[in-house]
């Protein structure tokens, strides 16, 4: 339509073709009888040359096609701790229609002496409606790394402080959708459990062995950027239960909730917000329990530095482009874009017994709370890396400022 709101350009479908049409619709005083009368071109097809009325479909060659295949080896270290070779590898079969599926992924590290290899093998039985597999798996090492942003681990690992560890066993799953947007998930677990940790960390030392059934109820309508979570709402709700079967096996409960909300503003601006909350119960939840701070969670705290059986934590976020694009002259002639920009905060607790909110004096205790602003540099399609920086709030000032660097994609 022209400014004036008088005339009117379109394309519209006749006689075999588009054409652009032009109409003045200043004039008012049409009479019922004005009719457009469009000729009528009467169009015959030759026959084809095949005959097509005889068709037979063969049997099909349900033959495995390779979807993806990844492989990757580096060293690092140094003579005092002959740590100094990794290597990773991960692939996926399927057949062409993608009913059947085999998944397997494995890494090995170098330390001292020892080789450590992690490997998890899975089939998944994708035809029906309900979708099921089943699968094996070890772990022992704490290096789990099969994409870009799981380098993470080698900064930020859970892992750390453990001499020994050995976690391995087999499980299956099985996952039936009731709407395209909401589904329940089951899997069934039964695995050797080892953690041994070096005096200098305080965490208990565990063997023992875990029967588990988990049951999740997923929902998720999100709509998705190139690399993250724009708009929509997303949530998960587990229980697990494990069973002592041999009378020496672990038994505890835990009650797990996931709920994320994404808001998106003039197609330009996000804001996110994350709630998570759990509670482990039982005779041995002593030994299972959950730990924030740092890298994921409490941006301006130590990491992992607060540990407990009850948990909550919360993350709010208002995400922006800081720099649409930078461009550089001679001589290298490159450029940089969507560098982003993100203002946050967060809060959480974690605790046992008595929940305290604040001390004596003032200031926070079981509450934890900071604040920051941070940078994104997406490089697509590859990961996104952030730099952060967040000062914890003691209830009554900011404290001294944590930077965190980290690769991967927003909650």
């Amino acid at each position: 339509m022209f400014p004036d709101s008088k005339r009117i350009v379109f394309v519209a479908y006749q006689n075999l073709g588009y054409d652009i049409l032009y109409k003045d619709i200043s004039k008012t005083d049409y009479s019922k009888d004005d009719r457009k009368v469009t000729e009528h071109i009467d169009v015959s097809f030759p026959k084809g040359y095949f005959d097509h009325t005889k068709t037979q479909f063969e049997k099909t060659d349900f033959t495995v096609t390779p979807d993806d295949i990844m492989l990757g080896l580096f060293g690092a270290g140094n003579n005092q701790s002959n740590i100094g070779l990794y290597g990773f590898g991960a692939f996926s079969l399927s057949d062409y229609f993608g009913n059947k599926k085999l998944i397997f992924m494995a890494n090995y590290f170098r330390e001292g002496k020892s080789d450590n290899v992690n490997f998890d093998l899975t089939y998944l039985y994708l035809k029906n409606r309900m979708d099921y597999g089943a699968g094996i798996f070890r772990r022992n090492n704490p290096f789990w790394i099969y994409s870009i942003s799981d380098i993470n681990n080698l900064l930020y690992n859970y892992d750390y402080g453990a001499k020994h560890m050995e976690h391995y066993g087999a499980y299956g799953v099985m996952s039936y959708p009731f709407s395209r947007f909401f589904r329940v998930s089951t899997k069934a677990s039964m695995s050797r459990y080892e953690r041994d940790y070096i005096s200098e960390v305080d965490r208990t030392d565990v063997f023992a062995n875990i029967n588990q059934l988990t049951v999740s109820l997923h929902y998720d309508n999100v709509l998705w950027a190139y690399m993250f979570p724009a708009d929509g709402f997303r949530g998960k709700v587990s229980f697990s239960q494990s069973v002592d079967l041999s009378g020496q096996d672990f038994l505890f409960s835990s009650i797990d909730i996931d709920l994320r909300q994404y808001f998106l503003i003039y197609k330009k601006y996000i804001f996110a917000f994350r709630g998570i909350g759990g509670y482990i119960f039982g005779r041995d939840d002593e030994f299972f329990k959950y730990y924030i701070g740092g890298y994921g969670t409490l941006r301006g705290h130590p990491f992992l530095e607060y540990s407990g059986t009850k948990m909550f934590l919360v993350n709010a976020e208002y995400r922006f482009i800081f720099i649409e694009g930078i461009k550089f002259g001679w001589p290298l002639f490159f450029g940089i874009g969507n560098i982003g920009g993100v203002l946050f905060v967060d809060a959480g607790s974690v605790w046992d017994e008595t929940y305290t909110y604040k001390n004596e004096d003032g200031t926070l205790r079981d509450l934890k709370a900071d604040a920051g602003f941070g940078f994104r540099l997406f490089l697509y399609p590859v990961v996104i890396l952030k730099l952060d920086y967040a000062w914890e709030y003691t209830g009554k000032k900011f404290d001294d400022m944590n930077v965190l660097f980290s690769l991967g994609f927003e909650y």
